[in-house]
């Protein structure tokens, strides 16, 4: 869990700093704000090349390799002097982080005999966490070098630590075929896997990353805004393991059936008030916030579906397709219309149907 959540610390840090380095590089917020899509498109990258690794050379390598790129590259980003520099940097941040993510899921699936689906959502809700960590040090250390530098060792220090108490779970041959996730036996697995997960990207990444913008258009400033922003990641963190917890009840279906159904209504109940300029609007982003917790067991779920021998390799194939539309999600639903609140509602309808 201490490496899960030191990579969102790391990943989610930029976010906080996107005006100061604007300014220090002299360019606009729209050209580093493609710094964030780029780290979605290094982790697609990422989560195949260094889940292989861990496949054929084991989890705490896969695991360590990961956790050096990221944290190496979170640091030197308090180097930089030019937008390159950047791009190339949060690029390998993206590129750590999410391969991290995707073999974590693996050990869990290969130590954790029980209560799978709770663990893997409790972690997975350390992001918000995460980027509650990113704002408290934002405002503890006011200058973006400093504030890199230590987000850097931090996530660093932190991580290889708890690297040591993390088991080797390695069980198969050298001689692995990566390849048979597209073996006849597993083709529809890696398939309907990668729509599944990509789904789940597309409902929750663009629509939390959008929201905190959203409701300052919708007038919320000053303690409201930021009590909300709590509150909404308080409830993630928490849905997350919640979904986790009844998805080991329930089964994955039957689980996902519901949170689906959920997603579905809170995007016509946002689209309704959109269309209609009505108040509200916390109602169905309360909702969507839970309904989002459906992206909390992919990782385990899709563990699960695969042999230990390619366990990390599967996993991370399946989240690639996700990465990279989660990196260009954000964009589309500010795209589709003037009005920001109705494109995340025509994104987070589709998602919610595909789902």
């Amino acid at each position: 869990m201490i490496p899960f959540l030191l990579s969102a610390y790391s990943v989610f840090s930029i976010i906080y700093v996107i005006p100061q380095l604007s300014s220090a590089l002299g360019v606009s917020v729209s050209l580093i704000s493609l710094a964030v899509t780029l780290s979605f498109i290094g982790g697609a990258l990422g989560g195949v090349v260094i889940g292989v690794v861990a496949d054929r050379w084991g989890r705490r390598i896969g695991l360590g390799l990961s956790i050096l790129i990221f944290g190496l590259a979170t640091l030197i980003t308090s180097l930089i002097t030019n937008i390159w520099e950047l791009y190339l940097l949060w690029f390998l941040v993206g590129f750590g982080v999410n391969s991290e993510n995707g073999i974590s899921y693996a050990v869990i699936v290969e130590v954790w005999r029980s209560n799978q689906g709770l663990l893997g959502g409790i972690m997975q809700g350390l992001y918000p966490v995460g980027m509650l960590l990113d704002a408290a040090t934002s405002f503890l250390v006011r200058s973006w070098r400093p504030y890199m530098a230590i987000i850097g060792v931090v996530s660093l220090i932190g991580s290889l630590s708890s690297l040591l108490a993390i088991p080797e779970t390695r069980f198969q041959s050298l001689r692995t075929s990566y390849w048979e996730i597209f073996s006849p036996q597993y083709r529809s697995i890696t398939a309907l896997g990668t729509v599944l997960v990509a789904s789940a990207f597309m409902f929750t990444v663009p629509f939390i990353s959008l929201v905190p913008t959203y409701i300052l258009i919708r007038g919320f400033r000053g303690i409201t805004y930021e009590a909300t922003l709590i509150a909404l990641s308080t409830l993630m963190a928490v849905s997350f393991g919640l979904a986790g917890y009844i998805m080991d009840r329930w089964g994955s279906f039957k689980t996902t059936i519901t949170l689906s159904t959920m997603a579905l209504a809170s995007s016509l109940l946002f689209l309704v008030i959109n269309l209609m300029n009505w108040g509200l609007i916390i109602v169905p982003i309360a909702l969507g916030y839970f309904a989002s917790s459906f992206f909390a067991y992919m990782g385990i779920l899709m563990g699960r579906l695969y042999p230990p021998q390619v366990r990390a390799t599967g996993t991370n194939f399946t989240f690639l397709l996700g990465r990279i539309m989660a990196g260009v999600g954000v964009a589309l639903a500010a795209s589709i219309s003037s009005n920001l609140g109705i494109g995340m509602s025509f994104l987070m309808l589709a998602s919610s149907l595909l789902q």
